[in-house]
C-alpha cells in the first residue's frame, strides 16, 4: 500500500525538487498541493511565489494559467502582498497593463505582518510595485506618491539603485 502524502509533504517535496534542479517536477508538485485542504496558507503563498512564479512567467499561456490559479485561490483565501506582485507580473506578460497597475496597488495596500517581514515579501509587495507604478504612469502626483512611499525603504538596495537612476535622469 502506498503511503498518502499530505499537502504539506507535497509542498516540501516541491521545494526539494526545485532546490535540486528538477523545476518541472517541482511545478507539478506545487500545483498538486495548492488546493489541498490540509495546506496552511503560508505554505500556499510560498508555493505560488517560490515554486510557481518563474514557471508562470515563461509565456502567455502559462501566465494565463497562473492568473486563473491565483484568482481561484483568492476566492477562498486572503492574499499576501508578494502574491499580488506575482499576479501583477503575470498580467504584464499578457499585456493587461491596467490589471498590472491595479495588482501593484493591491500589493502596496496589503499589510505586511511581522511574521512575514522578510526581504522578499517587502521587496515584492512594497518596493517593486511602487517602482513599477512610478515607471508606468505619467501622473506626476502618482509618481510623487510612489517616491514618498519608497522613501520608507530608502536603505534597501533596490531603492538606492532606483533613486540613483532617477538622479541620473534614467526615469
Amino acid at each position: 500500500r502506498q503511503p498518502v502524502l499530505s499537502g504539506r509533504d507535497i509542498y516540501y517535496l516541491s521545494n526539494e525538487l526545485r532546490d535540486n534542479g528538477y523545476p518541472e517536477k517541482s511545478v507539478y508538485a506545487a500545483k498538486q498541493c495548492l488546493f489541498m485542504p490540509d495546506m496552511c496558507l503560508f505554505d500556499c503563498w510560498n508555493a505560488i511565489v517560490y515554486n510557481l512564479y518563474q514557471y508562470w512567467l515563461t509565456d502567455k499561456n502559462t501566465a494565463i494559467e497562473g492568473i486563473e490559479t491565483i484568482t481561484k485561490f483568492m476566492k477562498d483565501h486572503p492574499m499576501r502582498g508578494d502574491v499580488y506582485h506575482v499576479l501583477s507580473a503575470l498580467y504584464e506578460v499578457i499585456g493587461d497593463f491596467e490589471s498590472t497597475i491595479n495588482c501593484c496597488k493591491l500589493a502596496l495596500d496589503t499589510i505586511v505582518e511581522d511574521v512575514f517581514d522578510y526581504g522578499e515579501v517587502i521587496e515584492y509587495s512594497k518596493i517593486l510595485p511602487a517602482i513599477y507604478i512610478f515607471e508606468h504612469t505619467k501622473d506626476n502626483n502618482e509618481r510623487e506618491k510612489m517616491l514618498q512611499h519608497l522613501n520608507k525603504y530608502k536603505d534597501h538596495k533596490l531603492v538606492i539603485d532606483f533613486m540613483k537612476n532617477i538622479k541620473n535622469g534614467d526615469h
